[in-house]
């Protein structure tokens, strides 16, 4: 079993946000695109400002970026868009991440919500029947894992998972296939973090 949890959002609130942060063709410039969502659950138009920025690993604002809507009984999207020079790209060598974080406000000017995601510049392409990371070839050295704990049987924590992926490290893997289901969002937070290629297998299988 997987811990669940409620929370409460305001009535006009963000609701999803679409994160795209690539490489120019030069592979040493950051491409950054986002789509924010906004929902009105109040039958009055209201007006509400949402703004961006993404910190570097010292917490300092790289880029950011801010958009005024209007909207009532429904769905806006917004799309902010930005250039980074001489960004720090992700890869399983050097898995340098940014924070993304997204602020809303209300007519007032008052915070009314404030979420926050690591990201992380890359680009993944075929050419000529390689794979490439970042304009660079990549040798995949890969394993299966499957959701195992000695004592706890499928429950595996936090801990458990980190202390897998650092023995991977060691062993010079940089893949992992997840078969045949997703994992809790935390072991996603540690392979970006730690440095893997992830093969994320949805649980449809069909033998």
């Amino acid at each position: 079993p997987r811990e669940v949890y409620i929370y409460a959002q305001p009535k006009v609130r963000l609701r999803d946000f679409f994160a795209r942060s690539t490489l120019d063709e030069s592979y040493k410039n950051g491409v950054f695109d986002l789509d924010v969502e906004v929902k009105n659950h109040t039958a009055k138009k209201a007006s509400s400002t949402v703004m961006y920025e993404i910190l570097d690993k010292d917490d300092k604002t790289v880029v950011s970026g801010i958009k005024t809507v209007e909207i009532t009984d429904t769905i806006s999207t917004l799309n902010f868009r930005s250039f980074i020079p001489s960004v720090r790209a992700w890869s399983a060598e050097t898995p340098d991440l940014y924070t993304l974080v997204l602020t809303m406000k209300d007519a007032t000017g008052k915070t009314t919500e404030v979420t926050s995601v690591k990201i992380g510049f890359r680009t993944s392409e075929i050419e000529d029947g390689f794979f490439l990371i970042n304009g660079k070839r990549v040798t995949l050295k890969g394993v299966n894992l499957h959701e195992f704990n000695l004592v706890t049987g499928q429950v595996v924590d936090e801990a458990t998972a980190m202390r897998d992926l650092e023995r991977m490290k060691q062993l010079n893997v940089n893949a992992i296939r997840l078969s045949h289901y997703p994992q809790p969002d935390f072991f996603y937070d540690l392979a970006d973090q730690y440095g893997f290629y992830v093969v994320d297998e949805a649980n449809i299988e069909s033998h």
